[in-house]
């Protein structure tokens, strides 16, 4: 009786040890910004409801358009049971519209579409505070490059033509941007630290897209960092001339770029989209596949055409070593501004 009391007690031991062996699996450490929350299962009827796609700017801009074409291709074709509704949540540098992905549930039916570049600036200038390593990568969907231009009357042909001239006439020929710390500052800052032409130009920051381009059209801006997408139909209609992309283009297949130049760096303007840390694994794979199809869809690639960007279909994973590299680059950028 006695042997078989202790049989008894070491079967019961041997049964906690089992169960405290099928206990929940540690929180994942994947750099690729994928789930930190330990979950990797999507519940079985997910998504079961609408899905809000923040975007941190006004309406009517190149993110939010992006973020409509997305969720208007996902919907008419029926790659999720449920919609995309898309919010504008613009402030603050888009911290806004950061803070509210960051206090979302992390259940995949709070999403942000951003414009990581602008993101990246803004660390790296201290003005945005939330960055990629703070929210989960779901899936770069689009890049589109800054393109450095003259008048289209200019007597710069090419990039050796205005750097010539720039040599022989320091602090003569204003070089334009919109806002102090945005992409297209730092896409000038990057052209003069590769072209070795810094303190060559006289720097005039514009509070906007459209004051920097009258400024251009109208002479008192000889060359100016614009993104792909404010410059496209003036360069088509020969307003204006591109004399160097900061990465490849189809809008502009004759335009050098940066690595042709021999700068050895390449500077894209990434948009994408992220969810809140600690979203399950298995719900950014289900919303990554989602997103993907949509970027495969004809009507996408006529968007980005028509907006002046390169169709992109990175996962989280392919896309956060990129993110890694420009925020790097940036950070030397800025530093050299001090």
């Amino acid at each position: 009786m006695k042997k078989l009391f202790c049989l008894f007690l070491a079967a019961l031991v041997v049964a906690s040890s089992l169960a405290g062996c099928g206990g929940s699996p540690a929180a994942s450490n994947n750099s690729s910004g994928a789930s930190t929350s330990g979950i990797s299962a999507a519940p079985a009827d997910f998504p079961n409801k609408s899905i809000r796609v923040i975007v941190p700017f006004a309406a009517g801009g190149n993110t939010d358009l992006n973020a409509r074409s997305i969720a208007d291709i996902i919907q008419r074709n029926n790659l999720l049971p449920q919609p995309m509704v898309v919010t504008n949540i613009a402030g603050s540098n888009s911290m806004e519209g950061l803070n509210a992905l960051r206090t979302a549930d992390a259940d995949g039916y709070t999403l942000i579409c951003q414009n990581t570049s602008y993101m990246l600036a803004g660390n790296a200038m201290g003005t945005v505070t939330i960055n990629y390593p703070d929210m989960v990568p779901v899936a770069e969907v689009s890049t589109q490059p800054c393109v450095i231009l003259v008048s289209g009357d200019s007597p710069f042909n090419t990039v050796d033509d205005l750097l010539e001239y720039a040599k022989a006439h320091p602090g003569e020929l204003n070089f334009g941007f919109v806002g102090s710390g945005s992409t297209t500052h730092l896409a000038a800052e990057i052209f003069m630290d590769k072209s070795g032409s810094k303190g060559l130009f006289k720097m005039v920051s514009y509070t906007s897209g459209a004051d920097a381009l009258t400024a251009q059209l109208g002479g008192n801006c000889e060359v100016r960092s614009s993104t792909a997408v404010d410059c496209a139909r003036y360069v088509q209609s020969g307003e204006l001339k591109a004399l160097v992309v900061t990465c490849e283009n189809e809008t502009f297949p004759d335009v050098p770029t940066f690595t042709s130049l021999g700068y050895e760096t390449e500077f894209a303007i990434r948009q994408g989209f992220f969810a809140p840390k600690g979203t399950p694994d298995a719900v950014v794979e289900i919303l990554y596949k989602a997103i993907a199809e949509a970027c495969a869809a004809e009507d996408y690639a006529s968007f980005c055409a028509t907006n002046a960007m390169n169709v992109s279909d990175l996962s989280g994973a392919d896309w956060v070593p990129l993110l890694d590299t420009d925020q790097t680059y940036m950070n030397e950028i800025v530093k050299g501004l001090s």
